[in-house]
Order: structure tokens, then C-alpha cells, then sequence
């Protein structure tokens, strides 16, 4: 027989198969920091993921006056997870430390042309996303940061993912959680520290010949955006 899944289930399904490669390009074989990073980013993801799906299940059962203690079972879960996503950050950012030291040791990398014609293949592939023009620029727009900070080179990656992981952290502390909005404003902060990981495709290709992973990168980068914004609502 079939099996039969949740919503929350399946969302969880699609997200974990999106995110596989991203944790295929964190597991260099030179160093672990990176990698613990995108596990402990992917596993806090989806606990905010699942803690707006809870929310909104809550909210619905509120507006139709529906199970007034299932409507509280769904706000317990949305804080639960929530405090979970919160916690993993923590981790993350102990995990941040670590790839700074290792990174000291890898040698120098300018990706120069090669950027340009990447951001261009992601611009295209953005523009087929199936949301707003006004949100498909917001995410554009916050992808420019991480594109101009590895014009230079791969050291200020390091600072770059904590800086965006203590803005992930501080939004969902907030009391709406940074889920208003089309693209709330939590996905586009996960998105820009997903995104520092991605581009580290280009530097191991670069460093060590994986350029197996540089192909499809663009594509591969929206369509785990596509599964964030569909399946996490």
C-alpha cells in the first residue's frame, strides 16, 4: 500500500531531496566546517519551515472558531519548532568558527569573469521562478552582496554567513517571525546564507576540480528556492 503523508511530511520530503546537493557542495573532503554549516542551516530551515506551516494551521482553525485546543496544540508546535531553528543556529554559527580557521590554510582563488557569467545564468534562471517580479527582484537584490563579497575572494565568506545568520536569528526572535509579506523576509535571509554555500561550487572547482558541481548550479540554486517558498508557506 501507498503510503500516505502529511502535508508537513511532504514538505519536509521535498525540502531535505532540494537540499542535498547543497550539502554535496559543503562536503569538501578538505575541511568539515563549511559542511556543518549547511547541515545545521538545512535542519533550522525546516524547523522554521514547519513552525509557519503550524502557525498558519492555527490561524486558519482561529478565523473558523474550529478546535479551540488544537488551534493552542498548533501554537505550541509553532514555538516548538521555532526555539529548535533557533537553537540549531546557534550551532551553525560555532560551526562558522571553525571553517574560518580552515579556511586560513586554502589557497587564493579569483573567480573574475567567471562570476559575471554565473550571476547572468542565475538571473536567468530567477526569472522564471513563478512569483512576483517585485519578489523575484527582492532576491535578486539580496544575492548582490553575496556577489560583489566573493568578486574579491572566498575570505570574507566566513563573515558573510555570520552576519546573515545573526539577521536570520534576530528575525525570527521578532515577534512575527519575519513571516509577513509574499517572500517573508526569513526566507530571503536564508536564501542570501544559502546561498554563500552554493557559491563555494566555484571555489572547489577552482581548487580541487570538482566542476561537475558548477554544472546546473544556477538551476539547482532556484529550484531549492522554489521548494522554500512553495512548500513552507
Amino acid at each position: 500500500m501507498e503510503a500516505v503523508l502529511s502535508r508537513n511530511q511532504l514538505a519536509s520530503s521535498d525540502f531535505f531531496r532540494a537540499s542535498e546537493r547543497l550539502r554535496l557542495i559543503a562536503t569538501d573532503g578538505h575541511g568539515e566546517g563549511l559542511a556543518s554549516v549547511a547541515g545545521e542551516l538545512i535542519q533550522a530551515i525546516h524547523a522554521f519551515g514547519l513552525s509557519e506551516l503550524e502557525a498558519r494551521r492555527g490561524e486558519r482553525l482561529q478565523a473558523l472558531k474550529l478546535g479551540a485546543g488544537t488551534a493552542r496544540e498548533a501554537t505550541r508546535l509553532r514555538d516548538a519548532y521555532n526555539d529548535k531553528g533557533l537553537r540549531t543556529l546557534k550551532r551553525a554559527r560555532a560551526h562558522v568558527k571553525l571553517f574560518r580557521e580552515e579556511l586560513a590554510s586554502y589557497p587564493d582563488a579569483k573567480l573574475g569573469g567567471e562570476l559575471k557569467e554565473f550571476q547572468q545564468e542565475l538571473r536567468e534562471q530567477l526569472a522564471e521562478l513563478e512569483v512576483s517580479a517585485s519578489d523575484v527582484a527582492k532576491i535578486d537584490s539580496a544575492l548582490a552582496d553575496g556577489f560583489a563579497l566573493v568578486a574579491k575572494d572566498a575570505t570574507g565568506l566566513p563573515d558573510y554567513l555570520d552576519q546573515n545568520l545573526r539577521e536570520l536569528e534576530k528575525v525570527r526572535r521578532s515577534a512575527n517571525r519575519g513571516a509577513v509579506e509574499n517572500i517573508p523576509i526569513w526566507k530571503i535571509i536564508a536564501i542570501v546564507v544559502a546561498f554563500g554555500i552554493w557559491i563555494w561550487a566555484l571555489f572547489r572547482c577552482h581548487w580541487w576540480g570538482s566542476c561537475d558541481l558548477r554544472e546546473g548550479l544556477a538551476y539547482f540554486i532556484v529550484f531549492w528556492i522554489a521548494v522554500l517558498i512553495a512548500r513552507f508557506c
